[in-house]
């Protein structure tokens, strides 16, 4: 019996016209998935999607300047963003950390709710922030230099306590050894390994499998980091979808792989390849969330419109596996009796 995808929408989110007027900059889902945060402007709307009919319930407080990246803590429901102008705030305490001299802020990445990384255009930070938003003095990681020459980092993770990657176009992956003394408030930095792949890094999962988009072959690749070799394993994509570009983008959720291509949403597994289409209404895809939860997975994206959708994939149970089994079985069943039968008659006459 050949496998289903079976994901459903819920209700969709609106933002209110006043907050929708300079776009959708970034979503993100909360650890739990319960709640979405969506970034429009200097503020950010948070929505409960724990029910299939999600609601508002809280709008931060106007910041300096747009928000480009926003990612949330993992022990409270407090929120970071990073703006335009480089400052970034701990929302929910309406307490601004740092300003990086109007360098806007790429990207960020919290472990544990301890250490944030922060990403510019030219610098890599590294904050130790406690619950009361305090930081001691940011560090910096000694310069890359021939490494990767004159490129911009792109994007930022923690893989661990003590690593740290940093991804270039290539993709090139940086890692960092991170070593925090016990009586120093600045680490010790030591480059680790590093990777180049062809292609273009489209995620990375909280085990730390990379994700990585082959456009000259159009295909993904898998390379996990947790492996010293570090091989890539290659996934086919169904034949059916469109061609990947420059501008998809894709993420993990869960064991399937979300896709944003050609201006719509394709949801599949590498293992079967077997995959669900979703048409969104106002292409293209302006942003794209993705958060998994013990097996369960839940994908926002948002069109021109200001409209957010939601989808969450549905788990059968042993019961109704057994039912969609026993269903398929009678179905083939009678369609080789209706085979036999007209073939009896075919031959009797």
């Amino acid at each position: 019996m050949p496998s289903q995808l079976i994901w459903q929408p819920t209700s969709s989110i609106t933002l209110r016209p006043d907050q929708y007027s300079d776009g959708i900059s970034a979503m993100a889902f909360s650890v739990d998935g319960r709640f979405l945060a969506v970034a429009s402007g200097r503020r950010t709307e948070i929505w409960d999607t724990a029910s299939d009919t999600p609601y508002l319930v809280g709008l931060t407080p106007e910041g300096s300047d747009i928000i480009l990246c926003i990612n949330w803590l993992r022990t409270r429901s407090t929120l970071i963003s990073g703006h335009e102008n480089g400052d970034i705030f701990m929302i929910g305490r309406v307490h601004c950390v740092q300003s990086f001299r109007n360098e806007p802020v790429v990207a960020l990445s919290l472990f544990e709710d301890k250490f944030l990384a922060v990403l510019t255009a030219s610098n890599v930070q590294l904050w130790d922030v406690d619950l009361r938003g305090r930081t001691v003095p940011p560090f910096l990681p000694c310069d890359l230099g021939e490494l990767i020459g004159s490129s911009r980092p792109q994007s930022i993770h923690w893989l661990g306590a003590q690593r740290l990657v940093i991804s270039y176009p290539g993709t090139i992956l940086v890692e960092w050894k991170v070593h925090f003394a016990p009586l120093s408030l600045a680490p010790s930095f030591r480059l680790g390994a590093h990777h180049s792949v062809d292609g273009v890094l489209a995620d990375i999962s909280p085990d730390n499998v990379v994700l990585v988009a082959d456009l000259a072959r159009n295909r993904y690749m898998m390379i996990s980091l947790n492996s010293p070799s570090a091989l890539a394993v290659v996934l086919h994509r169904p034949r059916r979808m469109p061609s990947i570009t420059a501008a998809s983008r894709a993420g993990f959720a869960s064991k399937y792989i979300v896709e944003e291509s050609d201006g719509n949403i394709y949801l599949w597994d590498p293992s079967c390849h077997r995959y669900q289409a979703i048409v969104t209404a106002n292409p293209p895809v302006t942003a794209l969330a993705c958060t998994s939860v013990n097996s369960s997975s839940k994908v926002a994206f948002t069109g021109a419109n200001g409209e957010v959708e939601i989808w969450r994939n549905r788990h059968v149970g042993i019961a109704s596996s057994l039912w969609v089994m026993g269903t398929w079985c009678i179905q083939m069943f009678m369609y080789i009796l209706a085979l036999v039968t007209v073939t009896a008659w075919w031959a009797s006459n």
